[in-house]
């Protein structure tokens, strides 16, 4: 994103998940707003990659074509207590927990 765009990655990770977290639309334009006046090529890129699929409050009812991995954000938050161990023993509490499915 920051070979892409002016701005650390920070900076401009904070306003791209404040946007696509929105609940209104007056929202998601503040901080596209922010997001233009750090670099004007940020929102035609987010327009041609499709808004209805990345942002909340323009997708409408359907939610299920939300670029977002549930998988992904379900594993992150069972193995965090995990992930102050060396890699072998993360490893090994992931298969354990895969094993009883995650309960």
């Amino acid at each position: 994103m920051t070979s892409k765009f002016r701005g650390s990655a920070k900076d401009l990770g904070w306003k791209f998940k404040a946007a696509y977290s929105a609940s209104t639309v007056k929202q998601y334009e503040y901080y596209m707003s922010l997001l233009d006046t750090q670099d004007a090529r940020i929102h035609p890129w987010s327009e041609k990659v499709g808004i209805q699929k990345w942002a909340k409050c323009m997708s409408g009812f359907n939610r299920f074509n939300v670029m977002t991995s549930n998988c992904a954000e379900s594993l992150n938050s069972v193995n965090a207590c995990a992930r102050q161990y060396c890699v072998s023993k993360v490893i090994n509490f992931c298969v354990k927990e895969g094993k009883n499915g995650f309960k």
